[in-house]
């Protein structure tokens, strides 16, 4: 099989799978209730890494958007005129 061959049969099966298929179902508070720990899950997950990673997050945009001082100032001076 070639990759253009592979690339057909690949489209075929997505395009195969993407048809929808009816399911006379419901949702039970058991399977909502599944759901809303998902969602808080992911909300304490994104918090505490944010947490973890505050003075990090927190250096490189002082990093990038920080003023500098008169000392820094004048040694990129001196450095551009050498």
């Amino acid at each position: 099989m070639n990759f253009f061959s592979k690339i057909k049969f690949f489209y075929v099966v997505l395009f195969i799978t993407m048809i929808p298929v009816f399911s006379f179902a419901y949702l039970d508070p058991g399977s909502i209730n599944v759901m809303l720990q998902a969602l808080a899950a992911a909300i304490v997950g994104i918090t505490g890494v944010f947490v973890v990673f505050k003075n990090n997050i927190k250096a490189f945009f002082v990093k990038i958007f920080g003023k500098k001082t008169k000392k820094e100032t004048i040694e990129e001076e001196t450095i551009k005129k050498d």
